[in-house]
C-alpha cells in the first residue's frame, strides 16, 4: 500500500502480490473478501481491488468542526459550539 501526496491510499501491486500469496493467512482474507463480494476467483478479486482508492483524512475532530463551521455560517446553518462533542447534524447523515 502506498499513500500518494494527494492523501489517497492505493492498493498497489505489492499489496495485490501479498494478498495473492499464501503467507500469514492471506488465503483466508482473500477467500472471505471474494465470498463477501460474490466473486468467483482470484482474478476477479484483483480486478475488483486494483482500482480501489481510499481518501486518508489527517484532520482532527477540532479541525473538522472548524471547517464545518466555516461552511455552515454563510449558508445560514447553525454552527457547532466548541463545547459540544456531538455534531447536531450527524442524524442528517444517517437518515
Amino acid at each position: 500500500m502506498e499513500i500518494s501526496p494527494t492523501s489517497v491510499l492505493r492498493l498497489g501491486p505489492s499489496f495485490v502480490r501479498q494478498l495473492l500469496s499464501n503467507v500469514a493467512g492471506m488465503r483466508k482474507v482473500r477467500e472471505h473478501w471474494a465470498k463477501h463480494l460474490n466473486l468467483s476467483d482470484d482474478d476477479a478479486l484483483v480486478r475488483y481491488l486494483r482500482p480501489l482508492r481510499m481518501a486518508v483524512n489527517h484532520k482532527t475532530l477540532e479541525q473538522q468542526r472548524i471547517d464545518l463551521n466555516f461552511a455552515f455560517h454563510p449558508c445560514g446553518l447553525r454552527t457547532i459550539d466548541e463545547s459540544q462533542h456531538i455534531n447536531p447534524y450527524d442524524d442528517l447523515i444517517e437518515s
